[in-house]
């Protein structure tokens, strides 16, 4: 059993080591759900300008997005 709280968070010599590992593996968490969320966010905006674009025009024969040109 630990005797102390001070003694358990130092881990002796290796406490920088371990809760610098844990520090930046959080920060890199942190930073690849942000990034995860803004491209989501991305994306559904580019799909709905897409859409409404599409919605907007004339349907073109041969056109580029068009599958069955």
């Amino acid at each position: 059993m630990v005797a102390s709280l001070a003694e358990w968070v130092s881990m002796g010599e290796h406490g920088v080591y371990v809760w610098s590992a844990w520090g930046v593996t959080a920060v890199f968490m942190l930073g690849l759900t942000l990034h995860a969320r803004l491209e989501r966010r991305l994306l559904f905006k580019h799909l709905k300008r897409v859409a409404r674009r599409r919605a907007a025009a004339p349907q073109q024969r041969g056109h580029c997005d068009d599958p069955k040109a």
